[in-house]
């Protein structure tokens, strides 16, 4: 099956996981800080190439932050707000467009806040589900259908966790779940003992983590450097 990842450019950790990812380049589409225009011809590039399932990721760059996204809140759900690497500009894509543009089948993952708004305009536009909604229908259509995946409800905002933390929470624990669960365990997240339960301390404990990730078989990302994207079972 065929993947395509759209990103937004988001520096830092989140991103770099992808650094080493194990999926051929020209699967994937990096799409940092576009314009609407930009978005408008990868997205058409994408679904010329395919009749396959696309995989649209959306990270913020407020995303966790603690900063609150300019956008007015009427527009949230009904427009995709795409900021500039300066964060002074703001062209806002409308999710019908985005829709028409990508197609099906698709996979649509918002790791932003008030992600869960864009789940109520799916529904609006009638892309998420059959019309006549039998089980039978249901089946037949599975190879043509549109999945959601939201970090957030429609009036939250995603975590702010710290520095420590990853700010994009839904987007680490599909990319690097194990990393994931052990930097809170290791954080002292869940209590003051939880370091204790992998038998780690404060001076040894990055590399004890990352010599216990490589025998779980989960490849770890540097923090430094460039990233490149690669596919896997379901950023755009």
């Amino acid at each position: 099956m065929l993947y395509y990842r759209l990103f937004r450019f988001e520096p830092g950790s989140v991103w770099n996981r992808f650094e080493n990812a194990p999926m051929p380049a020209q699967l994937c589409r990096v799409c940092p800080d576009p314009t609407p225009d930009h978005l408008r011809r990868v997205c058409h590039t994408a679904r010329r190439s395919t009749t396959e399932r696309i995989v649209f990721h959306y990270l913020s760059y407020h995303s966790g932050s603690g900063v609150t996204d300019s956008q007015p809140i009427g527009l949230h759900g009904r427009s995709l707000p795409m900021y500039n690497q300066a964060l002074d500009e703001c062209s806002p894509i409308g999710i019908h467009k985005l829709i028409g543009w990508l197609a099906k089948p698709t996979i649509y993952i918002f790791d932003c806040d008030f992600a869960g708004s864009y789940v109520d305009s799916f529904h609006e536009a009638g892309v998420l589900f059959p019309d006549d909604g039998g089980p039978s229908h249901h089946a037949s259509s599975n190879s043509n259908s549109t999945y959601i995946l939201a970090s957030c409800g429609r009036h939250e905002q995603n975590p702010h966790l710290g520095p420590t933390l990853p700010s994009q929470l839904l987007t680490a624990c599909l990319t690097a779940p194990l990393k994931t669960s052990l930097q809170f365990l290791c954080s002292g997240f869940y209590g003051p003992s939880s370091t204790c339960l992998l038998g780690l301390d404060n001076e040894d404990i990055q590399t004890k983590l990352e010599l216990l990730l490589s025998r779980l078989g989960e490849t770890t990302v540097s923090e430094d450097g460039g990233a490149t994207l690669s596919d896997g079972d379901g950023d755009v």
